[in-house]
């Protein structure tokens, strides 16, 4: 039986500076954004998009059995039967229909002096959304080469997928790759492309963004960016009455148009016959997800962002 019975993948695209922390400090950061472990790579924790998607889907409209079914109980709502229940039975605890996973950074806005800013990836990020949809047997995302175990690159290059980009200095940041380092890959446009289906189609210029200024560089000279270029801003909370700081501290965020992939599954045997899946239940309820916020800060804009569903894949079970 495959781990999940369905699923959908969807992409996150971020309109304003976006904070997902972890509840700990790092270094001299005291609200350091939320990262993979392994690569430093910034993250959207699973538990924010499954809470966001489970606010959303209330303030939508949708009924609460539903939503419980989809996203399971919340604690008050089981402390509140378990009150009401006079005898000392427990409250029945069940877990949702629907699995969320993190959102996985693909592409990252870098600025650069030829152009404002180019959507940035590399080949880890690339090679592991092939691995993770290999794991679900989803077919039909990436195109070749990119399914198999992704595409060698030499050391020092920056592969762009605007013609007129190649054989030209890039500066990427800080990032220099002379003439001959930057190579125009034909691959990289047919993914920039993919890359825009997870932005809505009334987006059309967003979307020419990705296909026209996807570059795809090193492995190390990405991680190398993902530790020096994540903005850092000071906040202080001043006393009204002083008119004087009382506290002052650093806080770390995504920048706008930073594109994440969140696939969200169902449990296998959640369902019979008679009933919706839980993924057919979510997909014909998607367009109150459209439109979120997600993370801290909402009050001054913070986490904006457009949630995009791709495709759905059935897996067929055994």
């Amino acid at each position: 039986m495959d781990v999940w019975s369905k699923c959908i993948l969807t992409g996150i695209y971020t309109l304003s500076p976006l904070h997902c922390g972890t509840g700990q400090t790092t270094g001299a950061i005291d609200l350091p954004i939320a990262r993979d472990a392994a690569t430093g790579f910034p993250t959207l924790p699973p538990t924010t998009i499954k809470g966001v998607a489970r606010d959303y889907c209330m303030l939508g409209g949708m009924d609460e059995s539903t939503v419980n079914d989809l996203f399971g109980k919340q604690v008050e709502q089981i402390d509140k039967e378990q009150a009401e229940i006079e005898d000392s039975r427990p409250v029945s605890l069940e877990a949702g229909a629907l699995i969320f996973s993190e959102g996985r950074l693909l592409a990252y806005p870098v600025r650069s002096l030829n152009r404002p800013f180019f959507h940035v990836t590399c080949p880890m990020i690339l090679d592991r959304l092939a691995r993770d949809l290999r794991a679900l047997g989803v077919d039909g995302f990436l195109s070749q080469p990119w399914q198999g175990n992704g595409m060698m690159i030499e050391r020092g290059r920056a592969y762009v997928s605007d013609r007129d980009l190649a054989g030209n200095a890039l500066v990427l940041e800080d990032l220099v790759f002379e003439p001959n380092e930057v190579i125009e890959l034909d691959p990289l446009k047919d993914l920039g492309l993919r890359f825009g289906d997870l932005i809505p189609k009334e987006e059309d210029r967003t979307r020419m963004l990705l296909s026209t200024g996807l570059i795809l560089i090193p492995n190390e000279d990405f991680s190398d960016l993902m530790r020096r270029v994540i903005p850092v801003q000071a906040r202080i909370k001043l006393n009204r009455q002083s008119k004087t700081s009382e506290n002052l501290w650093y806080e770390e965020y995504l920048p706008s148009d930073c594109l994440f992939l969140s696939i969200i599954g169902e449990r296998p045997g959640r369902v019979n016959n008679k009933q919706k899946s839980a993924i057919k239940k979510l997909k014909e309820a998607f367009s109150i997800l459209e439109r979120i916020q997600m993370g801290g800060n909402e009050t001054v804009g913070y986490g904006l962002c457009r949630w995009t569903r791709f495709s759905e894949k059935q897996v067929s079970e055994s």
